[in-house]
């Protein structure tokens, strides 16, 4: 995930193949999810940003916070589908150093995080997805959030995401949103976290 990314907005390419998450997640859900939700959603955030050129100097994570409702959407949708999908990895992945040192001081431990997780997604209903963000005193928290709404980007700084839209899982697992959210955290790309973590993080090292 790059932050402070303006227009033209670049197409995120994924770090794994549409296969790569099978047999949590089918390469079917994949191919659908990047090419018939985020490309689209892409292309019209460029379309939109185009027309206003003073937008053209406002970085993704403030659109996604616009006043104009149409833009506000789209630029969530993109957001979240690229923070989704470079939160996900399809390589063996696990918190150490550093990382593991913050989520073990934020929760108990690495494993508590991802039952926190589990718990607060089962909280959402409806269509949106779940985040893990710093706060400006440094501090890890989760929160949910509805739609392609972004958390507080102002004083929130998020460094992992979940998306829990029903496109994101309905042709592997139907309605079953709890065993595709375990699914999921499987994938964890851990290593991606920590380096949100270190390059956004609003605390010196």
């Amino acid at each position: 995930m790059n932050y402070n990314q303006y227009y033209p907005f670049e197409t995120m390419q994924l770090t794994y193949d549409f296969d790569g998450l099978e047999s949590d997640i089918s390469r079917y859900t994949m191919f659908f999810h990047y090419n018939e939700h985020y490309l689209p959603a892409l292309e019209k955030l460029n379309k939109m940003v185009l027309e206003i050129p003073l937008n053209q100097n406002i970085p993704l994570e403030q659109l996604t916070k616009s006043e104009d409702i149409d833009l506000r959407r789209t630029a969530g949708n993109v957001y979240t589908h690229e923070m989704h999908f470079s939160s996900l990895t399809d390589k063996e992945s696990k918190p150490s150093g550093y990382l593991a040192s913050r989520l073990t001081s934020g929760f108990g431990s690495p494993e508590k995080l991802l039952e926190e997780l589990k718990s607060k997604a089962a909280m959402l209903y409806g269509s949106g997805g779940i985040w893990l963000c710093e706060n400006k005193s440094g501090k890890l928290s989760i929160t949910l959030t509805e739609d392609h709404e972004t958390p507080d980007i102002l004083h929130c700084k998020p460094i992992f995401y979940l998306d829990l839209w029903e496109h994101g899982y309905y042709l592997d697992r139907q309605n079953h949103r709890k065993d595709y959210v375990e699914a999921a955290l499987k994938h964890i790309n851990w290593q991606q976290l920590e380096k949100n973590l270190l390059d956004y993080s609003y605390i010196a090292i």
